[in-house]
């Protein structure tokens, strides 16, 4: 006997999925950016929690991510792809392209995984 196939979820249920995905991630730099390590740790997943030490977000005066759009998706993993911006406490900035997993079937969305692309703009 076959394997029942699963229909893909509903739009509107897919886009609240990316939705929740990019709202994770935004949080998590807004938590970063703002020494909130602690608020920062409740969105990440045991998997990514090496990619996210506080120690090193807090050599920077502001950091920040943007331009999120979703790579991929499989069940409730959406990929996103964004860019992230380090700003020096001297106004110098780097831009970065990095990836992200975000289980959305946790409350709240898990970062589970994140991994460095290339750098965009060098520091200057």
């Amino acid at each position: 006997m076959a394997a029942p196939v699963l229909a893909p979820p509903p739009p509107d249920l897919q886009q609240a999925a990316l939705d929740n995905a990019i709202a994770t991630v935004r949080q998590l730099y807004s938590d970063l950016s703002n020494g909130n390590g602690e608020a920062a740790r409740q969105l990440i997943g045991g998997g990514a929690a090496d990619q996210f030490d506080l120690a090193f977000f807090n050599q920077f005066q502001r950091v920040g991510v943007s331009d999120l759009r979703e790579i991929g998706r499989s069940g409730t993993l959406v990929s996103l792809q964004g860019v992230v911006t380090f700003v020096y406490p001297d106004g110098t900035t780097q831009s970065e392209s990095r990836s992200f997993v975000v289980d959305t079937a946790t409350q709240p969305a898990l970062i589970t995984a994140s991994g460095f692309n290339q750098v965009l703009k060098s520091r200057q």
